[in-house]
């Protein structure tokens, strides 16, 4: 537990989400249990990410950012991104700016400028997910150590308190997602606790903008799934083509109504 609580709790775990270079440490941890007993720990000075708990088996958690780098012009999607148990993006300024409305870019201009925010998003398929995740790194049930909400970093370091924000769709979704905001010398308060209120509005609207992303994300792939279980049961005689051939139509969008003018 202390590496963890190290990495998460305290100034030692940099929050790290842009590809530049940074400084990399390890802290040597020595702790005398009330036996007396020493125990030597070395931690990595990086703050603990939801996507990188490790378990046996493993998580499938997919980088969407990485997956559509490689997969910028494939109609199906890879065997090997298929059956996830989340998905997860990181998004620099200026994809934070271009996801945002034409009138919250305008809204923040200032702050997208002056403090280069990048935005960390991560949800699990179903919450379950988390209490796996809890489990993994604290080996007891039920406690909570990483869990979703709004969370603010400055020049690395993380702020104390977690926060909610206001999403304007998929609300339930929301109480699964966990974001992290981080800001490029913005002025926190005295106890590292809260933000401008400026700064904060992004961090919501920015969050709230990464929900909408992912809710669609995290549709297409359930209706895939539930696609690969159709096509299972036709397989073995369960259901016959024209019940697939239905749901299929149900799967599609229908096409846009165009005027005259569009046509053309």
């Amino acid at each position: 537990m202390w590496p963890l609580i190290l990495r998460t709790r305290t100034a030692i775990g940099q929050v790290v989400l842009d590809e530049e270079e940074h400084s990399q440490f390890i802290t040597r941890l020595q702790v005398t249990d009330s036996e007396g007993r020493e125990n030597m720990y070395s931690v990595e000075g990086t703050f603990l990410l939801p996507h990188d708990v490790k378990r046996d088996p493993e998580f499938r958690f997919l980088d969407l950012v990485e997956y559509y780098r490689r997969n910028r012009e494939t109609a199906d999607i890879p065997v090997e991104a298929r059956r996830q148990d989340g998905i997860f993006l990181i998004w620099d300024t200026e994809r934070i700016r271009k996801e945002l409305t034409k009138e919250q870019a305008a809204q923040f201009g200032t702050e997208l400028s002056y403090y280069s925010p990048t935005l960390y998003a991560f949800l699990p398929y179903n919450a379950l997910i988390w209490r796996q995740i809890n489990e993994s790194l604290t080996g007891v049930s039920r406690r909570r150590h990483l869990s979703a909400g709004l969370h603010l970093a400055i020049n690395r370091q993380r702020l104390a308190d977690t926060f909610d924000f206001n999403p304007s769709r998929f609300e339930t979704l929301s109480r699964n997602l966990f974001t992290l905001v981080h800001f490029d010398e913005a002025k926190p308060d005295q106890g590292r606790k809260t933000v401008q209120d400026e700064v904060m509005g992004l961090a919501n609207a920015a969050s709230d903008r990464a929900l909408q992303y992912l809710a669609k994300q995290r549709i297409s792939y359930a209706v895939m799934a539930i696609h690969e279980t159709m096509e299972a049961l036709q397989q073995i005689g369960a259901i016959d083509k024209t019940t697939i051939r239905n749901f299929d139509q149900t799967c599609l969008e229908p096409a846009p109504e165009l005027s005259l003018e569009e046509m053309r």
